[in-house]
């Protein structure tokens, strides 16, 4: 289209009410039910469970806060204990539910059916995906334009304010997630029209609007012929006004994060049960997945804070995802005997950990098949226990067969803090490409952090001239050393732009911890 037609054309599509909020939203839940994004009989389930609980308001059919708890807990997704992080949950379908006015609308009351249908829809990258156009004219959305609209969802403070912020390395952070489809199944294919969301017009919720208004005003015959997407620009900023909300401005408070990580622990791997509900180890392990987002002490969590710690967590959102997905298909009744239970739980590994665990591994594990092979308490007499003996089990194991987790616990010589490492060997496939391969070291306790080793060869740790068990090299990235006669242990975590073997967390900064050793526990999938 010609520049000179561009303003006319809009101004056509204003008069004609197509870009009006209201309008906008109708078609977006429109282009949802003619392509089919809830599949088979998932949009009638979905009408099913709306209609069974919702009331009237004036004409309009709605779903109140408390209605929506009450159907997840009639569902036995949601724990009654838990009620707090249902209504996070709803409160951010409430957001979802008018994207992309983030600003420009006051934040709904209560869900409709196309409401609720939006949010869900925009809470999955892949269903999402078919109600955008995929053109030279626009870009393709990537799965961190998802990611970062739960994050905005949940983010009902401004603590990024009072931060400093560095525009150039946000709009380089923006461009590099909006290039990574990683994962994504064909995910080369998804790049041909991938573009940046961040430039001097506006940051990633300003190009969400462009998305969508490049998605609404396009003509309905076959062909391009509409509005290009970056013909949208002046008449966004209009929309949005001088002074818009910025995304690096947003943060979702410490406590109300630490009340969801609680419900995502819970229904990690199914339906929750009451054990891991009431084990004394939860609010604990929940404060120690919180410190992997929370950066700053007393400050909320703002995306790039998110953002980096959903890398140490790549499965947290698990949970999430099931509950949402209850909404409308049949819940699995699979999912309803949780894998949480191997034969015998651990002094290390209670049920909680277990699901820590689950939001690392979950896809290089299969955790029913989880059994204890080795427990040692540094508290009995470990005479016959040594380096030399830990490292031959490990190695011991033939490698076609080898899926290990060792856990090693302890406290802080100085704090007498508990503290929890651990490393994973996962099974071996030499036609691996995606990277599963690899060794991993992670840190449970007191802040969960995980450490790739992507330089690591197998098995990924080695007994030095002194006896002692190294895992990674001292001062590059991450080492964990075990002193020979397993009593204490050292680690040492440096960021470093070298060739390391465990990779360090560049926020965490350097740093070393030196713990007298209580407990190990080795973990083989069999």
């Amino acid at each position: 289209m010609y520049p000179q037609h561009i303003s006319t054309t809009i101004a056509a599509l204003v008069e004609k009410g197509t870009l009006a909020p209201d309008a906008i939203l109708n078609t977006l839940s429109q282009r949802i039910k003619d392509f089919g994004i809830l599949r088979g009989e998932e949009l009638p389930h979905l009408r099913k469970n709306f209609n069974s609980l919702c009331t009237n308001d004036n004409g309009t059919e709605i779903i109140t806060q408390s209605a929506f708890i009450s159907l997840l807990q009639t569902a036995g997704v949601l724990p009654p204990s838990m009620a707090q992080a249902g209504a996070l949950i709803y409160n951010s379908l409430l957001y979802l539910s008018q994207a992309p006015f983030y600003d420009s609308l006051s934040l709904p009351t209560h869900l409709t059916f196309d409401g609720l249908l939006r949010a869900l829809v925009w809470t999955d990258s892949e269903r999402s995906r078919p109600v955008y156009e995929e053109s030279i004219d626009t870009r393709t959305r990537a799965p961190a334009d998802t990611r970062r609209l739960i994050f905005q969802s949940l983010a009902t403070t401004c603590d990024g304010k009072k931060l400093p912020f560095d525009a150039e390395f946000a709009r380089v952070q923006a461009e590099r997630r909006a290039f990574d489809f990683t994962g994504v199944l064909n995910g080369d294919s998804w790049k041909v029209y991938a573009k940046t969301n961040y430039d001097e017009d506006g940051d990633e919720m300003f190009h969400d609007l462009l998305d969508v208004l490049y998605v609404v005003s396009q003509p309905p015959q076959v062909g391009r012929g509409g509005v290009p997407r970056d013909g949208f620009r002046e008449f966004a900023k209009e929309f949005r006004g001088e002074q818009p909300e910025r995304l690096h401005n947003l943060s979702i408070p410490q406590d109300e994060f630490q009340a969801l990580v609680k419900m995502l622990l819970v229904t990690q791997f199914g339906k929750p049960v009451a054990q891991i509900e009431q084990d004394a180890d939860l609010d604990r392990v929940a404060d120690c997945v919180v410190r992997a987002f929370a950066q700053v002490p007393g400050m909320g969590i703002t995306w790039e804070m998110f953002n980096q710690a959903i890398n140490k967590t790549p499965e947290l959102f698990r949970g999430y995802h099931r509950l949402l997905s209850s909404l409308y298909k049949t819940y699995d009744e699979n999912d309803t005997k949780t894998p949480l239970t191997p034969p015998k739980l651990g002094s290390i590994a209670t049920l909680p950990v277990f699901s820590q665990l689950g939001m690392i591994l979950i896809e290089t594990l299969s955790f029913p098949d989880l059994q204890l092979h080795k427990h040692y308490d540094l508290d009995e007499n470990m005479s016959t226990t040594n380096v030399a003996a830990l490292a031959e089990q490990i190695t011991t194991i033939p490698a076609e067969e080898a899926v290990i987790i060792l856990l090693i616990s302890g406290r802080l010589t100085q704090k007498n803090e508990k503290v929890v490492f651990g490393y994973h060997l996962p099974w071996y496939d030499s036609s691996d490409k995606e990277g599963r391969n690899h060794c991993l070291l992670f840190q449970l306790s007191p802040v969960h952090d995980m450490f790739r080793g992507y330089n690591a060869e197998r098995p990924g740790f080695k007994i030095d001239q002194n006896g002692s068990l190294i895992f990674g090299e001292k001062g590059n990235g991450v080492a964990l050393v075990l002193e020979r006669e397993l009593k204490r242990m050292a680690v040492f975590h440096s960021v470093s732009s070298g060739n390391e073997i465990y990779g360090a967390t560049s926020w965490r900064g350097d740093w070393e911890m030196d713990v007298q050793v209580e407990e190990i526990e080795m973990w083989l999938e069999v």
